[in-house]
């Protein structure tokens, strides 16, 4: 069996013994936890859809890598002005970001720079 099912089997096996759903975010992912004696939470996600690290919104990944002990739904407040709207990894898509084609025949022509001139 391969290493990525094991995995999957023993995430699935720990999501039904003992582990607590924490929260959900906007894009429909599930976070659990599961209290281990003598170490860290282990805390996990379920993807809805792709399995996409990149869809994890930022204030969820801190959560994950325990960086904040209270998961967002309990201390995350209302975004900052500044802050905009988290978007996942768009690479591989048809709204990925493609710079515009430079139009090579009006260019001006390249001059090198000489140190006598």
């Amino acid at each position: 069996m391969s290493s990525f099912r094991m995995k999957a089997i023993t995430v699935l096996r720990q999501a039904l013994n003992n582990a607590k759903t924490v929260g959900h975010d906007q894009y429909g992912n599930v976070y659990y936890e599961h209290p281990q004696k003598n170490k860290k939470t282990k805390r996990w996600v379920i993807y809805r859809g792709l399995a996409e690290g990149s869809r994890v919104p930022p204030e969820w990944h801190g959560w994950l890598h325990h960086m904040f002990e209270a998961p967002p739904t309990e201390t995350y407040g209302a975004p900052y002005s500044w802050q905009t709207t988290h978007k996942p990894n768009l690479s591989g898509t048809k709204n990925a970001y493609a710079p515009q084609p430079r139009n090579i025949n009006n260019q001006k022509p390249y001059t090198p720079w000489h140190p006598n001139n």
